[in-house]
């Protein structure tokens, strides 16, 4: 049977006793004996473009003569059932060309032609690969020339890192590489694009090396030659080492150490960090280590430190009872103390009376007053000392009587920096910082 638009015969298609026959008009009726017109898609009504040969062939039908159909026209049925679905898969990401499509044909009689809109066609060729991103049309015809035509696209994933987009291992990608840095989306630079994508994965970059901006800091906390550090760098890209060098030959690369010293000392703690760009920074700051009862760096300074801090009575290492632990490091630089009243005879709370000492002017640079007010009469002490806790200025004021007091003191000779203001009587101490500029 030749399915062809060019047959010579033309005719209408019949109801007969037991079958469908063809009426051509002019030579009566005709029985088809190699093929039933309703298995090639025909019913009563339908014209009929064909050729034939006599075929003297027993039938049921027992009415017309018997002929071969050798040539029929296929646009004359109009019996067609043939659907297509799709079956997708998505690119790894939105630069990758590893998508596909598979077409699904059901209803049609083989064999089935497809034409695809990226101009892959051909007999049984239901699929497609290699796919980027894209819209994607296939139509498929079958023997009987029905078509059906269907429509997809594919979209990969907005993602920096495709590992499916790395080469093979063993493969040539980047043999020859060319030095044209390239910054990758992840914010690393790459010799070149094609390092960046094939040996690496990454699916975008912009040309010309990485810039990134860091910036080391951290701040820390210590009791006594306990120091914990706290690292609060920033940076533009992830930051993938961290070192600390304590100042006492020591060094550590954890992100939040706690570093014990073994010496009384101040000591330049620096940090230093490195980001996935190769930006480096570092910053540096000084920790004084006292064993001392009494450390200075520890007046927070400010009158509301421990306003709203339980009163739960320690004793200091200095024999004194302060109101509570706050009061004790913040007011006084106590450095060690336990809980409850000193058992020590003599010794009063040393709660600051009306703030205890107010100085004026601060900051100074020739003189500084100094008023303080004493709860009990007795010996008074006035000392100044530096922030390492070294004297500078000491005044014996020797007997004074309860209440407030005022002592002029010349700084001039004083180097420029911060310094503490300690008044002590038989049964009080309390300090107080002030700056010479």
């Amino acid at each position: 049977l030749n399915y062809s638009s060019v047959c010579s015969n033309k005719g209408v298609v019949v109801q007969g006793v037991s079958c469908l026959l063809i009426d051509t008009g002019n030579t009566g009726l005709l029985m088809p004996c190699n093929a039933s017109l309703p298995s090639l898609g025909f019913s009563v009504g339908d014209t009929i473009h064909f050729s034939f040969t006599l075929n003297a062939c027993i039938s049921f039908c027992m009415q017309g003569a018997g002929i071969d159909i050798t040539c029929l026209d296929t646009s004359d049925r109009v019996s067609c059932n043939t659907s297509a679905s799709m079956i997708v898969q998505h690119p790894t990401s939105y630069v990758a060309a590893n998508g596909s499509l598979r077409v699904v044909v059901t209803g049609a009689t083989p064999p089935l032609f497809f034409v695809w809109s990226n101009g892959v066609s051909g007999t049984g060729i239901d699929s497609i690969g290699d796919l980027g991103e894209g819209n994607y049309c296939v139509t498929v015809s079958d023997l009987n020339n029905c078509t059906a035509s269907i429509c997809d696209s594919l979209a990969g994933a907005h993602i920096c890192i495709d590992s499916a987009l790395i080469c093979a291992p063993g493969s040539l990608c980047c043999d020859a590489p060319l030095i044209d840095p390239v910054c990758g989306c992840n914010g690393v630079t790459y010799t070149n694009g094609c390092i960046a994508t094939y040996l690496n994965g990454v699916t975008s970059y912009t040309m010309g090396p990485c810039t990134d901006t860091c910036n080391a800091n951290f701040y820390f906390t210590k009791h006594l030659d306990t120091v914990t550090f706290y690292n609060t760098s920033t940076a533009a890209s992830p930051i993938i080492a961290v070192i600390w060098d304590f100042g006492d030959g020591i060094s550590s690369v954890s992100p939040q150490p706690t570093h014990i010293y073994s010496h009384d000392s101040i000591y330049n703690v620096c940090l230093s960090i490195t980001t996935t760009t190769g930006c480096t920074d570092q910053f540096c700051d000084t920790v004084l280590i006292t064993h001392n009862c009494i450390d200075s760096t520890l007046l927070c300074g400010f009158p509301l430190c421990c306003d709203f801090v339980p009163q739960i009575t320690v004793c200091g290492c200095d024999s004194v009872s302060y109101a509570n632990a706050c009061e004790a490091e913040s007011y006084y630089g106590v450095t060690s103390y336990y809980t409850g009243v000193c058992s020590v005879t003599g010794i009063k709370n040393g709660f600051l009376i009306n703030g205890g000492i107010h100085i004026s002017p601060n900051p100074a640079r020739e003189s500084i007053s100094v008023i303080y007010e004493t709860a009990y009469s007795g010996k008074t002490e006035i000392r100044i000392t530096n922030l390492l806790g070294q004297e500078v200025k000491f005044f014996n004021r020797s007997f004074e009587t309860s209440g407030k007091h005022n002592a002029n003191i010349g700084i001039s000779d004083l180097a420029k920096g911060v310094y503490v203001v300690e008044i002590k009587t038989e049964t009080e101490r309390r300090l107080k910082k002030f700056i010479v500029d």
